[in-house]
């Protein structure tokens, strides 16, 4: 079916209705339903964090504004229904937040709905300290669920410390970056990144900028997630209807708008029901039949991955695409497996580098392998690149996977035991760069998450910059709302937000992908593409006035310009040891060994001590 929703108009400031949510239904689905008598959590910006609601309140018309006045807006500011599609950790964030900000900008009625019957993927995510800061200004409670059961504090309640290593051609470690977690309150990024005074491009560029502090599975945290679902509603008074097994589809509004004009800038939500069938052999998930329609949603956020089959079906009056998207990277394969491990104390990040030599050419090429453990279960998220030229049998299915198994073994040696118990894969996965042309869709529709934009995973993840930036848009965009600001201007305002916030996570993720640093730029992140929406501050930083490479020493492109190294260890054998107790025997001892004997040398000379750039660059090793 085709979906028309236009595109947001400058002059348009007609509001969705403020009743609940209206529906008309084939079928009574089932759901689950949450309703509070009354509101029992009094909203003043956001709940129990002093100094974060002055931060909200500077740069609106009236910084005096109380909790009393928020929660008498006007008809025309209140949201009334909302809808989240996608139940993956950006769209669980997002309806936290609206959960959590529904008195004072007047929501009575939430709807979730996520394809997934229950959080299936062991995906490895690596956070820096802003997640964990908005994952604990969102909901206390959540945050201190998952800092236990990722090992992000110890048995003793104090915070587990995070390393990240680089390992050299023997195994020896000649590079390290230490982390301990802060709980600080107001949570320092929260504090920056609701200020609308400042662009949130610098606020994402700061964020990227710092190292990251924990590992944790997507499952856990989706599991923590929805389970604070209902509680976050009961205290807020909203009624929320959890859809999880369904499908949803954007079509254009028909409910009535002014002077019973239909608004043709609105959209409504149709919920499919699924359930599964066997096709060829096979278990697929096929609609029923039976749907639900969810009309007069105040908002509607699309969280669905870069693929979501929701944006791919928006389309204009014209019959044309409602979002289109600009390449920000090439696209690169990698080969992906979850491996049992053992418990450590804190989260490591290891990455290493192998070679992989085509047979034809006899050409070698650099092959980049990294493994994030979790502190907690010892899951080790393993990631191998695949150079381009690597062809796997796909004569059958069988081949196929033996293939990719293969060549999964031979090359995760370098940063462990590869025949480790599979809890996930390995698998074929295609990571690229891209940005939507506009992230808001008529007046009532709004992406978040991967389907924005995405870069590569070593720089963030959809999940990272959907909890951090792109759910401090929309409660900057709720802000002004709440405030009596024309929703258009509003939704412009949070339309660049969400894309320049994505666009900086394109800008560090640029340097993790294969390619020559010069011609990589030139092509995928040009200025015309980033001067009308950085500041110029920071397009100063990436893309200097002379057209150079940036000199800014801060600036993640000054390494990848330079092919500088990585600086030396001072990892002792005995921690080499401790961190890396899944590796092989024999790496191990090379690891040990080799670190040994780089702290000596350390210890007799005072120059750092470097590694060949070959393995950190996009040059390949000699042959």
């Amino acid at each position: 079916m085709s979906v028309r929703p236009p595109r947001i108009s400058p002059t348009t400031t007609r509001r969705p209705g403020t009743k609940p949510a209206s529906s008309s239904s084939s079928s009574s689905p089932a759901t689950t339903s949450t309703t509070a008598a009354t509101a029992t959590l009094a909203v003043d910006g956001i709940d129990g964090v002093d100094g974060v609601d002055d931060v909200q309140a500077r740069g609106r018309r009236a910084a005096t504004t109380t909790s009393a006045q928020l929660t008498t807006t006007t008809a025309a500011q209140r949201l009334g229904s909302a809808c989240v599609v996608g139940g993956g950790p950006t769209g669980l964030a997002q309806a936290a937040l609206l959960l959590k900000r529904a008195k004072d900008v007047g929501l009575t009625h939430l709807t979730v709905v996520e394809k997934r019957e229950e959080a299936t993927r062991p995906v490895g995510l690596f956070f820096r300290q802003a997640t964990l800061d908005a994952l604990s200004w969102l909901d206390a409670e959540s945050y201190a669920t998952l800092a236990k059961s990722s090992g992000l504090v110890g048995p003793d309640g104090k915070p587990q410390g995070f390393v990240g290593i680089r390992l050299g051609p023997g195994g020896e470690v000649v590079s390290e970056t230490r982390r301990t977690p802060e709980h600080a309150s107001p949570p320092r990024f929260v504090k920056t990144a609701l200020d609308p005074a400042v662009p949130m491009a610098e606020v994402a560029d700061a964020m990227f900028q710092a190292p990251t502090t924990v590992v944790v599975t997507m499952r856990e945290l989706e599991d923590v997630l929805w389970a604070s679902l209902p509680r976050l509603a009961a205290a807020s008074g909203v009624t929320l209807d959890i859809r999880r097994g369904a499908e949803a589809e954007i079509t254009p509004s028909t409910s009535p708008g002014g002077a019973g004009a239909a608004p043709t800038d609105l959209v409504d939500v149709v919920i499919h029901d699924m359930h599964t069938v066997q096709r060829s052999g096979r278990q697929r998930r096929e609609r029923t039949g039976k749907t639900q329609t969810l009309k007069g949603q105040g908002l509607v956020i699309v969280t669905e991955g870069a693929g979501a089959r929701v944006r791919s079906g928006l389309q204009d009056p014209q019959g044309a695409p409602a979002v289109t998207s600009t390449a920000t990277a090439p696209s690169q394969r990698f080969v992906v497996a979850a491996l049992e491990g053992k418990k450590h104390a804190g989260a490591v990040n290891i990455v290493n580098a192998s070679s992989w030599t085509n047979p034809k050419t006899g050409v070698a090429h650099n092959v980049r392998v990294s493994q994030g453990v979790h502190a907690e279960n010892g899951l080790r998220w393993t990631t191998v690149s695949v150079p381009d030229e690597v062809e796997f049998d796909a004569s059958d299915v069988a081949a196929h996977k033996r293939a990719v198994d293969d060549y999964f073994t031979q090359h995760a040696r370098v940063v462990g035991d590869p025949t480790l118990k599979r809890d996930f894969g390995p698998g074929v996965a295609n990571i690229s760069g891209a940005i939507v042309d506009h992230a808001v869709v008529g007046s009532n529709l709004v992406l978040a998450g991967d389907v924005v934009g995405t870069s590569h995973f070593k720089a963030a993840g959809g999940a990272a910059t959907g909890i951090t930036t792109h759910v401090a848009s929309v409660s900057r965009f709720l802000d002004a709302v709440a405030q009596g600001q024309t929703r258009a201007v509003a939704l412009a305002q949070l339309d660049r937000d969400l894309r320049t916030s994505t666009l900086a996570w394109a800008l560090h993720g640029l340097p993790e992908f294969t390619g020559d640093p010069w011609q990589l730029r030139e092509r995928y992140l040009p200025q015309t593409l980033l001067a009308p929406l950085l500041p110029p501050s920071l397009l100063e930083r990436y893309w200097p006035a002379s057209g150079g490479a940036p000199s800014d020493e801060a600036s993640p492109w000054t390494a990848w310009f330079k092919g500088a190294s990585p600086p030396p260890s001072s990892l002792t054998p005995p921690e080499v040891s401790a961190l890396l107790g899944g590796l092989t025997p024999l790496a191990r001892a090379k690891s040990s060994t080799s670190a040994l004997s780089l702290t000596s040398a350390q210890q007799a000379s005072s120059q750092p001590q470097t590694v060949s750039s070959s393995l950190w660059s996009s040059a390949p090793p000699p042959a």
